[in-house]
């Protein structure tokens, strides 16, 4: 079985690469990362390369909504699990 191997960077590349992409990171945030900041850096990449933004899955309308007694409860968890398979596509 073949093996792929990446390139190994330093934070001052990644950091160089994420700016030219327009996304905001900096090296503590590299570093020691938090979930809302990935978070936001992955809305940033998926709307560059795959034109899908951080509206669009806060939007989201799921056609099952009715048959829950309090829909307004699940209306964050449907956009996250659009955005979460946004990111695994």
């Amino acid at each position: 079985m073949s093996q792929y191997s990446f390139p190994i960077l330093e934070n001052r590349e990644i950091l160089e690469c994420m700016s030219e992409l327009g996304c905001s990171l900096t090296d503590e945030q590299l570093t020691k990362p938090t979930t809302d900041h990935i978070s936001r850096v992955m809305e940033q990449l998926l709307d560059l390369f795959m034109g899908f933004s951080a509206d669009d899955h806060s939007q989201m309308k799921f056609s099952g909504m009715d048959v829950f007694d309090h829909p307004e409860i699940h209306e964050f968890s449907i956009g996250q699990l659009a955005f979460n398979r946004s990111i695994w596509k």
